[in-house]
C-alpha cells in the first residue's frame, strides 16, 4: 500500500504537477526572442502548411484542435503582454492553446519516463532516474524558447519507442514499436532516431559474428521500412516542395557566437554523459548511428536552437539507465559472492 501510494505521488509530480509549471513559467512568465509571427491561425497556417513544416502532421493537427476546443469553449486565455510585439495578429486564444498542446505532451513524456525508469532501474536506485526526469524536464522546458508545436509531442513517442525498444521483443511489441515509428514520423523527422536506438540496445545480436539473421534484424529492417514509408509517403501526399530542408545554415552556425554556443551546449552535455557510467558503449554505437541526423542538423539547422539536441540527450540518458538496470540484474562472479 505504501509503494502504490508513493507511485502515485511521484506519477503526480513528475507526469503532471513538475511539467505543467514548468511549462507556465515558460509561456507566461517569459517571451520568445526567437520565434515570431506564428501566434494567430492564419500566421500559423502560412508557416505550418508550407514548406519542410507541411510534413509534420500531427503537431499541426493537434494544435489547430486544442485551439477549436478553446476557442468554442469560452476558457479564459492568457498570453505574454509581449505577445503582439512577436505577432501584430497574435491571439491570446491561439497563444494558450500552444501552451496547452505543448504542456499536455511534456507531461506525457514525463510520466513516460518516470514509469520507464521506475521499470528500468534497481530499486534503490530510483530516485536516481525521478531526478534524471527533473533534469530532462527542465531541457525540454527551457529549450521551449523557440515555439513550435511538435516537439513535446514527438519527445513522447520518442520515449514510448525506448520502452519497447529495451523490452523482450513479441512480434506484438515490434509491431506496435512500428506503429510509434509512424506516430512520431508523422511528427518530426526526429523518429529516425528511433532505428538508432534500437541497433544500440540491440548490437550484440546485430553484430553477431559468424552472421546469423535474428529477429532483432527482422525487427530493424521492419522500423526502417515504417519510417521510410511514411517519410516518402507524406512527400507523395502533400507534393514535393521543400522535402529535405529549407536553407543551409553551416556558414551561419560556424560564423555565429549563438550557433557556437549551441554547437559547445551539445558536445558539453554529451561529453558529461560518456565520460563515467554505465552505458557508454551504447551510447557511442547511437550516436555513430545517428551521425545522419547530426549532420544534418549541423548543415540545414540552426544550432542555436538547443530543442534539436534533446531527442539525442533523451535517448542517451535512457541507454545509461537501461544498461545500469542490466548490469545490476547480471550474476555476480563466485569468488565476489563469496567474498
Amino acid at each position: 500500500m505504501a509503494y502504490r501510494a508513493s507511485r502515485i505521488i511521484r506519477l503526480v509530480c513528475l507526469g503532471f504537477v513538475i511539467p505543467l509549471v514548468l511549462s507556465m513559467v515558460v509561456y507566461f512568465g517569459f517571451a520568445s526572442n526567437y520565434t515570431v509571427g506564428v501566434f494567430s491561425e492564419a500566421g500559423f497556417r502560412g508557416q505550418y502548411e508550407a514548406g519542410i513544416y507541411k510534413y509534420r502532421v500531427l503537431g499541426r493537427l493537434a494544435l489547430l484542435k486544442i485551439h477549436e476546443i478553446v476557442e468554442n469553449s469560452g476558457a479564459p486565455a492568457i498570453a505574454p503582454r509581449a505577445m503582439f510585439l512577436l505577432d501584430r495578429n497574435g491571439s491570446p486564444v491561439f497563444y494558450t492553446a500552444y501552451f496547452l498542446t505543448n504542456a499536455l505532451f511534456l507531461c506525457l513524456a514525463c510520466g513516460v519516463l518516470m514509469l520507464l525508469f521506475e521499470r528500468l532501474s534497481p530499486p534503490r536506485s530510483v530516485w536516481i532516474g525521478d531526478l534524471l526526469v527533473v533534469l530532462l524536464c527542465l531541457l525540454m522546458a527551457v529549450t521551449q524558447y523557440v515555439v513550435v508545436p511538435y516537439d513535446t509531442m514527438a519527445s513522447f513517442f520518442l520515449c514510448l519507442a525506448f520502452g519497447l525498444a529495451v523490452a523482450e521483443q513479441t512480434l506484438f511489441k515490434v509491431i506496435l514499436l512500428g506503429l510509434v515509428v509512424v506516430l512520431c514520423a508523422l511528427t518530426r523527422e526526429t523518429a529516425a532516431l528511433i532505428l538508432a536506438f534500437y541497433f544500440a540496445v540491440h548490437h550484440r545480436r546485430l553484430l553477431a559474428r559468424p552472421f546469423r539473421w535474428t529477429r532483432e534484424h527482422s525487427a530493424l529492417v521492419f522500423l526502417a521500412a515504417c519510417f521510410l514509408g511514411t517519410y516518402l509517403g507524406m512527400r507523395l501526399a502533400f507534393g514535393p516542395g521543400n522535402t529535405v530542408f529549407e536553407t543551409i545554415e553551416l556558414k551561419a552556425n560556424l560564423a555565429s557566437p549563438f550557433g557556437l554556443a549551441g554547437l559547445l551546449f551539445f558536445l558539453a552535455v554529451t561529453a558529461l554523459l560518456l565520460l563515467h557510467g554505465p552505458g557508454r558503449r551504447e551510447s557511442l554505437l547511437f550516436l555513430l548511428a545517428s551521425l545522419p541526423y547530426l549532420l544534418f542538423v549541423l548543415v540545414t539547422a540552426r544550432l542555436w536552437e538547443m530543442r534539436l539536441w534533446i531527442p539525442l540527450f533523451l535517448s542517451i540518458v535512457v541507454l545509461k539507465v537501461w544498461r545500469m538496470g542490466v548490469e545490476e540484474q547480471r550474476p555476480q562472479p563466485a569468488e565476489q559472492l563469496a567474498g
